[in-house]
């Protein structure tokens, strides 16, 4: 609805939807691309600017990391697991309501990416990603660990 209410139906602005989910529309703009394949999904995310992401709530959902590695920008719900994500993206933004949402579509559709932004993201996103690094973090911290005793 938030799309509906930022863009009409002439705009040349798209929603895919990726999911096997469906929601109620008619905007002509709104496409339902169903589960997608990993090598279906990369090239969607290569082709897109922003990632919208409306859970009510999030641990660390691995999309945001992949589409942030293709520098795909998040506009996601200030809800867990989110807000964590912008730091390294700075045409990402976080949305409190449907206003707010609908006010970040019409703002970034007056702004468009410029090529240089997707690459930093993506060497930003990488770098923060590092799945050697995340496995050394996670090392880390299990070894920091005071013993349990059973």
């Amino acid at each position: 609805s938030a799309f509906e209410k930022a863009f009409p139906a002439d705009s040349s602005a798209q929603l895919l939807v990726i999911g096997r989910g469906a929601i109620p529309t008619r905007h002509p703009r709104v496409f339902f691309l169903g589960h997608l394949s990993h090598d279906k999904l990369l090239q969607t995310l290569s082709r897109a600017d922003w990632l919208v992401v409306a859970s009510l709530a999030e641990n660390q959902p691995l999309a945001i990391s992949e589409a942030q590695a293709m520098g795909v920008s998040l506009l996601a719900a200030d809800r867990t697991g989110l807000p964590e994500h912008v730091d390294i993206d700075p045409g990402g933004a976080l949305f409190q309501t449907e206003a707010d949402l609908v006010e970040l579509f019409t703002t970034r559709e007056r702004s468009r990416r410029h090529h240089t932004e997707r690459r930093t993201l993506m060497s930003a996103a990488r770098k923060k990603f590092d799945p050697e690094l995340t496995a050394v973090r996670y090392e880390e911290l299990y070894r920091a660990m005071p013993q349990v005793l059973n």
